[in-house]
């Protein structure tokens, strides 16, 4: 079902928006956030989208937005936690 809202060829990061979320993910660390709020706030945003667009949410949108926020979190969790170890603060 994913791949019929993606396509296959949609389940990447484009590389140029490497940089961007990982520098997204640097400034969160100043910001106090913590690694473990990126699933809070991927659950905020489908909810919210379930909440506010009601039946124009349907499954495959749902399971659209679910995939691209655990893409950006393998991206931004892990550069979130270097960029706390290397600032001496809570991950």
């Amino acid at each position: 079902m994913l791949d019929q809202a993606l396509g296959t060829e949609k389940t990447a990061i484009d590389p140029q928006l490497l940089p961007i979320l990982v520098d997204l993910a640097a400034r969160h660390v100043s910001y106090n956030v913590k690694a473990e709020h990126y699933g809070t706030v991927g659950l905020a945003l489908v909810t919210t989208l379930e909440r506010t667009l009601g039946s124009h949410v349907d499954a495959q949108t749902k399971a659209a937005w679910i995939e691209l926020w655990s893409l950006i979190c393998t991206v931004m969790i892990p550069a979130h936690v270097q960029q706390a170890q290397a600032m001496g603060v809570e991950v």
